[in-house]
């Protein structure tokens, strides 16, 4: 109910930062049953074979994961509503990889 609910991220009726923001939040789906066996499946054997979850890295390091990467700018302008990305983020390649 938190997620699909009012106020929630996959709600239609919460605004958000996309051009089309009712249909791409309202175009979550909630997990059936058989999905979050699948998944619990899938976490217990990892955690049986390694004796922790996740199996091949310290646990602490979830929190740290991050992506680096280059923002397809005219991406987000399509998609997105003014202010979905920094000035840093338009500006990158001139302030990184000047000739």
């Amino acid at each position: 109910q938190r997620k699909f609910g009012a106020g929630g991220p996959f709600n239609a009726n919460t605004p958000g930062p996309y051009r089309e923001s009712a249909a791409v939040r309202g175009a979550g789906k909630v997990h059936s049953e058989e999905f979050k066996e699948c998944v619990a499946t899938m976490a217990q054997y990892v955690f049986d074979k390694f004796g922790k979850f996740p199996g091949t890295v310290p646990s602490i390091f979830i929190l740290t994961y991050l992506q680096a990467h280059h923002l397809d700018l005219e991406f987000y302008d399509k998609h997105f509503t003014a202010g979905a990305y920094l000035e840093t983020h338009a500006r990158h390649h001139e302030l990184w990889h000047r000739a």
